[in-house]
């Protein structure tokens, strides 16, 4: 199994990288702009939460703490994307 320090790592690239709904991640300075959620979402992926849970939680992120538009495809894409990461580390 992988360290919490991999997988924290690993969901702060799927959020910089490929979820960055602010659109921030060409700024290096910004790079811990979704740092605080990571620990809810490992919460939730260590409580074996489901990709739809994860997928509420991204949107409610979106809609209330940012105050944007959901994106429900794409924040559906991120969850799958943290769930297969959370069990490639648990191998």
């Amino acid at each position: 199994m992988g360290s919490r320090d991999s997988l924290w790592h690993a969901i702060h690239d799927i959020l910089w990288n490929e979820w960055d709904p602010i659109g921030v991640n060409q700024y290096s300075v910004a790079s811990d702009e979704y740092d605080n959620y990571i620990p809810q979402l490992i919460q939730l992926l260590e409580s074996a939460a489901d990709q739809y849970k994860l997928t509420q939680y991204l949107a409610m992120i979106e809609s209330k703490a940012m105050g944007l538009d959901e994106r429900p495809e794409r924040n559906h894409k991120i969850a799958a994307r943290l769930v297969e990461e959370y069990h490639r580390q648990l191998d």
